[in-house]
């Protein structure tokens, strides 16, 4: 039986995975931008469990089939629909990148979630490539080819090749944005990028033409009509994590700056974004067309209704952040329901497919879904929600926190460092701890840093933080432990964050800001920089005495014409030398008052 199963496990099963690994992420998503949603970032981490699950289980029929049945792949790669769902495999393993990189420093901490989201990185890239050059073989050299077999599962590779620059991206973000690997991943990213892009515009340009000087897609492949979707949400997506992984770099990363890139990103964004709901506009349209002629037949292709409306979700989140409007938020709230309600009601089609017999492409049979089926449906539905719900009542770290002192760093007539209009002061908490489910707790580094705006006019904000040492060690602030931890630090602080990276602070207002940083382990100074601007920004500076920590010295930066000051390598403790950069500092000693390493304090300085 199992053989059986295996020779007609054909290549479209990815796309039952990449509809569940998504809606891991936009939740996650949802659960961080529209906030007070937070429970939604446990559900997404119970969806991304099931993908864990439900990605296992394919790969091992999907990879045995190249072994046992070659003539049954050699089949499909010649089939001008089911060729194009090869790459959905290799598109699971980029996405349970993506979700590992975003949700499993829940589970098993960031060190270990990043590694293995590089893993998968790599091995999904190399799939994707495969695949691409073996498709556009058969595409080139099919005689038997005819314009009637354009469809859009055509836009499947060129999705594939769009979705290694997200993961790629999402990684130099929190954590490979000045190591030796970055390289690596801007380049391969840049190459899947300009291949996914013009290739969706050529095969674009011909399904197009096909559907509209001949035949709309018959009723099986109806479904297929949401992949449009997907390729101008994905470069969405991409455009903006990138711009985060600038941000991470503090315009550093490969001279790109964040202060002169953002601004063309959110433009193109807009308009990517544009596009997207202008089709899923029209796929509504077509469904109801489909529907009301009744030529919509339950088949796997449902699967396509999943992933491109959840790549649509994400987009929409995350141009909530970088675009920093309200506007958003009940759109990608409404998105992610939908999103849900779509996946739910393809897994109960799947279930009737199957029972039908088309899975072993017999006499197909029509008949009410059988009781077992639908256990077995409503355990997969529930499966997400249930353990989602579980992780969020036993999570030690959602309910852990540290005790501090009230005392202040600095004397009451040094209350801020002031730039024009704004002000910034911030608390620091120096030894959060989090603890992820399977591993032991670690410490991290929060400072709460409050924008204060004196002036009589909105001020727009995108600024960026990142932390480093005499030794070397670099790191931007790392966003999804401040995600994880926001609540409890919200609650203990009283302070409400902001999280889009990129925000408006009302006239005399302020607003706040959760930044995390993750600790060395032996730490006896370092630096905060908070870039404001292209050449703008904040230095603080602390030293650790023994007993406690101390902020004796910050700066206003103003820079020239090189960049913001890196960690010098000191050859003994006592080598005072500070970073610099041609820079135009206008540094101020803080009185050496002496904190406890549990604390709460505020560093002032004009």
């Amino acid at each position: 039986m199992f053989r059986k199963i295996v020779r007609f496990f054909g290549p479209e099963w990815g796309a039952a995975v990449m509809g569940t690994a998504a809606l891991s992420i936009t939740l996650q998503l949802a659960s961080e931008v529209a906030r007070p949603f937070s429970v939604l970032l446990y559900i997404g981490l119970g969806f991304y469990l099931l993908t864990t699950i439900m990605f296992v289980l394919f790969l091992i029929p999907w990879l045995l089939r190249f072994i046992w049945f070659p003539d049954e792949i050699a089949k499909d790669l010649k089939n001008p629909v089911r060729a194009n769902f090869f790459p959905t495999m290799p598109i699971s393993f980029i996405l349970a990148g993506t979700g590992t990189n975003k949700l499993g420093p829940i589970l098993f901490g960031p060190t270990i979630a990043y590694n293995l989201a590089i893993v998968f990185f790599f091995v999904g890239a190399i799939g994707v490539f495969i695949f691409g050059f073996l498709l556009m073989r058969n595409q080139y050299l099919n005689t038997n080819l005819e314009i009637e077999h354009a469809n859009f599962t055509w836009f499947i590779p060129p999705v594939s090749h769009l979705i290694i620059p997200v993961l790629g991206a999402c990684s130099m973000d929190v954590h490979w944005a000045e190591t030796g690997l970055a390289p690596w991943l801007f380049i391969i990213s840049m190459i899947a990028l300009g291949v996914g892009f013009f290739s969706f515009l050529f095969v674009g340009a011909a399904v197009w033409h096909r559907y509209i000087y001949s035949s709309v897609p018959e009723g099986r492949l109806a479904a297929t009509t949401m992949v449009a979707i997907a390729p101008t949400a994905i470069i969405v997506v991409f455009l903006i994590k990138f711009a985060e992984a600038i941000e991470a770099a503090h315009g550093a990363l490969f001279g790109l700056k964040f202060a002169a890139v953002f601004p063309v990103i959110q433009i193109s964004s807009s308009i990517l974004w544009g596009f997207s709901a202008w089709w899923l506009v029209f796929t509504a349209i077509l469904f109801i067309h489909y529907i009301s002629s009744s030529q919509h037949p339950v088949s796997f292709a449902w699967w396509a209704y999943t992933f491109p409306l959840e790549a649509f979700a994400v987009a929409t989140g995350l141009l909530a952040k970088a675009v920093a409007t309200q506007l958003l938020h009940p759109l990608l709230i409404l998105l992610n329901v939908m999103a849900v309600a779509a996946w739910a009601i393809v897994v109960f089609s799947t279930l009737r497919w199957l029972q039908n017999g088309a899975y072993f492409e017999g006499d197909r049979r029509k008949s009410s879904l059988h009781p077992a089926l639908i256990a077995v449906g409503l355990t997969i539905i529930l499966f997400p929600f249930v353990a989602g719900t579980a992780i969020f009542q036993i999570m030690p770290s959602r309910h852990y926190s540290v005790s501090y002192d009230m005392q202040s760093q600095s004397n009451d007539s040094k209350k801020g460092i002031a730039q024009y209009n704004l002000e910034l002061k911030w608390t620091f908490l120096p030894d959060w701890q989090y603890k992820p489910l399977l591993v032991k707790k670690d410490e991290y580094m929060v400072f709460i840093f409050h924008y204060t705006n004196h002036s009589d006019f909105v001020e727009h904000i995108a600024p960026s933080y990142s932390f480093s040492t005499p030794l070397g060690i670099r790191r931007p602030a790392n966003e999804e432990i401040a995600a994880y931890i926001e609540d409890s630090v919200e609650n203990e602080t009283g302070f409400i964050s902001q999280t889009p990276f990129s925000f408006s602070i009302p006239a005399h207002t302020t607003r706040h800001y959760i930044a995390t940083f993750e600790k060395p382990r032996e730490l006896a100074e370092f630096d905060v920089l908070i870039e404001l601007s292209d050449n703008q920004g904040w230095l603080l500076h602390y030293e650790n005495t023994g007993t406690g920590w101390v902020n004796p010295t910050n700066s206003l930066l103003r820079k020239t014409s090189c960049e913001w000051p890196r960690p010098k390598q000191r050859t003994t403790p006592t080598d005072q030398s500070t970073p610099s950069c041609r820079l135009a500092p206008e540094r101020i000693v803080n009185p050496p008052v002496r904190l406890g390493n549990r604390l709460k304090g505020s560093s002032a300085l004009m």
